[in-house]
């Protein structure tokens, strides 16, 4: 196969690069050849907690980095998983020689710290555990932190080669804390995800748009905000947008922004590819139509600068046939903007994104307008799995 390859290694690359997720997958690639196996990096991912592995501690894991160099240096990602309802996982965060692990992990290039069902409290670790964090800081490409508490803004500023960053949960510390000496550095980014409350988002954006941070989200590619508070919400969310004009995919989680007090300018947005957003539709109909027409309230490119691919979330426990009509009164709307596709997905309770029909066929006379341009209109329901 190594000699004589049907397809270009290239392809190889692409087809199981896409498997990154799908460790037993990645595994079997493994076995098929030694190119197969460098391809498939199956020990490049590393994740560790109290529920991953109960039969191995923090200790044997560094004892097995220790004795294989060559195995460390292959690790690019960590990840650190507590649930919170376990016995102790306090003690088992703050216990943990995270500097010893650390220390191996040469080209780690991704961080994860995630809490489920509580805050871990950055000020609680170990000053020896966050200094071992902050030093590996520089070298990340990615960094993602879940339901971690009292965390220093200016902690961000030593991420000298950030470009992805994940806000899940965080409550930031009411002191900026000591920032990095960067010589007039950027660091551009190019994703960002919030899933935070609107006081912290105010507090991050603040921060990332004051002329002294170190961070520069002018080539900013994606956009994911997902929180609470209506009337706070829209403000900030503009403020970060006007300073990060490259952005190609803006996806908004908040059930309270489709409505007739907010008004988003998205005309500077030139390189605006997929706008994504979530509406709830509940029973009042009142609510349901003005939600569903609040998008004309948004101020778009124009249509040939920007073609712009839409993807609605609607959440609701109404009937199809009730969310037919609910559709059926966006059409006009939808149909005049600049949207070159619109996707709805209806997830009614219990829906799960992972599995989707297609019932397009079912709304067409609902909505005549887009559905009279080939390819334009796509409806999927999740339905409900065991």
């Amino acid at each position: 196969m190594e000699d004589n390859p049907v397809f270009p290694p290239e392809l190889f690359a692409i087809i199981i690069g896409t498997l990154a997720h799908d460790l037993e997958t990645l595994r079997s690639c493994a076995l098929v050849s030694s190119t197969f196996y460098d391809l498939a990096r199956v020990f490049s991912h590393i994740q560790v907690g109290p529920l991953v592995d109960k039969e191995h501690n923090f200790g044997q894991l560094c004892a097995l980095l220790e004795g294989s160099p060559p195995f460390a240096a292959r690790v690019e990602s960590f990840r650190i998983c507590i649930k919170w309802k376990e016995p102790n996982p306090r003690n088992w965060i703050l216990e943990a020689d995270l500097g010893r692990c650390l220390s191996l992990l040469t080209s780690l290039t991704r961080l994860c710290i995630a809490i489920d069902g509580g805050y871990l409290p950055w000020p609680k670790l170990s000053r020896a555990n966050r200094h071992s964090i902050q030093a590996i800081l520089p070298t990340l490409t990615c960094l993602e932190l879940k339901s971690v508490a009292g965390l220093p803004l200016a902690l961000f500023s030593h991420c000298l080669s950030l470009r992805s960053l994940t806000l899940d949960n965080v409550v930031f510390a009411d002191s900026l804390g000591a920032a990095a000496d960067t010589d007039s550095y950027s660091i551009q980014l190019r994703y960002i995800v919030f899933r935070v409350g609107a006081t912290n988002l105010v507090r991050f954006v603040d921060w990332v748009t004051d002329p002294e941070c170190p961070f520069d989200t002018s080539c900013l590619r994606s956009l994911e905000c997902s929180g609470y508070g209506p009337r706070s919400y829209y403000p900030v969310i503009q403020r970060l947008l006007n300073a990060s004009l490259s952005v190609r995919r803006l996806c908004i989680k908040n059930y309270f922004f489709t409505d007739e007090l907010h008004k988003l300018d998205l005309r500077q947005l030139v390189h605006l590819r997929t706008l994504a957003l979530d509406i709830y539709l509940d029973s009042s109909e009142a609510y349901s139509h003005q939600r569903l027409l609040s998008l004309r309230n948004f101020l778009f490119p124009p249509s040939q600068q920007a073609p712009i691919a839409l993807l609605l979330d609607v959440r609701t426990q109404k009937e199809r046939i009730d969310i037919m009509q609910n559709l059926a009164d966006a059409d006009y709307i939808l149909c005049r903007l600049p949207f070159e596709t619109v996707t709805v997905i209806l997830y009614p309770k219990g829906g799960r994104k992972e599995k989707l029909i297609d019932v397009y066929d079912e709304f067409v006379s609902a909505m005549p307008l887009l559905a009279s341009k080939p390819d334009r209109l796509r409806i999927l329901e999740a339905i409900p799995v065991q």
